[in-house]
């Protein structure tokens, strides 16, 4: 009986162990509600289309999310938002440190760029000093998959960025110009959102 309870003890401490150690990754989809982001505007057979940033990022993080749930169960996944709800700076922030409290976690916002350029184009990542290689990581695969349709410009210190948003994300990935004619009919293409959130759900399970 002294040996049967031991080995309930050391069962109940293992699964506590492996929840504990268990990896977080906080997917935070910019902007919703009364925010919409910044806008962009293509033609299509004649007609023009708009399209919001709080709507491509969104349905790119529920696309994460989803692809993560079935090539990695073992991760957790939470999103700051899973619809059309304007969610604070302040609350995205709370609700990652609840997420992720005391375990392996990584907190990755998702936006689109913006320029009064029409002709600023292609993807970046900011990112603190302590995620420096996964993003560098991220960053080369989703060149190899976007490199003939959308520019790699880089990754950068996430720093300046965190000051302005007021945002402690880890990670901070603008995927394309929505003011560029050519990345907004990409943002707006659900064969080329499928593919980077292959690619970064796949990057995010290798981590």
């Amino acid at each position: 009986m002294k040996y049967k309870r031991f080995f309930v003890m050391l069962l109940v401490l293992n699964i506590f162990y492996i929840f504990a150690q268990q990896r977080i990754v906080f997917l935070d989809p910019g902007h919703g509600g009364k925010d919409p982001g910044a806008k962009g505007e293509y033609t299509r057979n004649g007609e023009t289309l708009t399209v919001y940033e709080k709507d491509i990022v969104l349905h790119l993080s529920k696309k994460i999310h989803d692809r993560l749930k079935t090539i990695a169960p073992d991760i957790g996944v939470v999103l700051s938002r899973n619809d059309d709800s304007f969610v604070s700076l302040e609350e995205r922030d709370a609700k990652a440190a609840t997420a992720i409290g005391n375990k392996n976690g990584l907190y990755i916002s998702i936006h689109n760029d913006v320029s009064l350029s029409k002709t600023s184009n292609g993807f970046s990542l900011q990112v603190n000093t302590k995620n420096r290689s996964f993003a560098h990581a991220l960053s080369n695969e989703l060149e190899k998959i976007t490199s003939t349709q959308m520019a790699n410009r880089g990754v950068t210190d996430i720093t300046e960025y965190k000051h302005q948003r007021k945002k402690n994300a880890d990670i901070i990935l603008n995927l394309g110009f929505i003011s560029n004619d050519h990345d907004v009919r990409l943002l707006a293409d659900n064969n080329f959102l499928d593919a980077c959130a292959a690619c970064i759900a796949d990057c995010i399970k290798e981590k």
